[in-house]
């Protein structure tokens, strides 16, 4: 694996679905008002304590374990999808995970940039919803069909934000800041392009 290939897969995994004990204390606390009421409401205005403790602890115990395996799994994604991609493209020399946001959060999505010698591609992955690794995918070079039209840094989050077109529409998507990765990018921005 070059230091280049190292250093994306390194900047990348702290942005994607990372452990937060902030996030498990906010939504514990969430998930017990919720459940109390309902749990209220349900008993007709009657609520023990008690039912409040066992309501917080798996309330707790549910959040802390779900948030970890996400965490554990964002990784697992992301090496998947880059064996995938260097054992289908045997002259792949780089894999650029894409990440998009959902709420506050960022995610890895469901495709990945690749560079071979022959230019830069776009793969798209097919993936069951609880299976990390992908089953097939569907390729799109850097041409007529996917370009990208701007890039520009959002540093206070810590990543590219990448407008491009697929097939005609408009698609975003983005990528960790590194300076080597957004200088082979602008690379293919800049180069002049033909019908690919």
């Amino acid at each position: 694996m070059s230091d280049l290939q190292t250093a994306i897969l390194e900047a990348t995994r702290p942005l994607v679905k990372t452990f937060s004990w902030l996030k498990v204390a906010f939504s514990t606390v969430l998930y017990t008002a919720s459940i109390s009421l309902v749990v209220y409401f349900s008993l007709l205005g009657t609520l023990d304590w008690l039912v409040v403790v066992v309501i917080f602890v798996a309330s707790f115990g549910y959040l802390f374990l779900r948030e970890t395996r996400l965490a554990k799994l964002s990784a697992k994604i992301m090496e998947a999808q880059r064996a995938y991609v260097m054992t289908k493209f045997e002259n792949a020399t780089l894999y650029i995970p894409m990440l998009d946001r959902v709420a506050s959060n960022v995610v890895l999505r469901r495709a990945a940039l690749f560079i071979t010698e022959n230019g830069l591609f776009l793969e798209a992955f097919s993936q069951q919803n609880y299976s990390y690794v992908p089953k097939q995918s569907i390729t799109v070079p850097y041409g007529k069909d996917f370009q990208i039209i701007d890039l520009s840094a959002d540093a206070q989050k810590g990543y590219m934000v990448y407008h491009a077109k697929l097939l005609g529409s408009d698609y975003l998507f983005y990528t960790c800041i590194h300076a080597g990765l957004t200088e082979l990018i602008q690379s293919f921005i800049d180069a002049p392009q033909g019908d690919h």
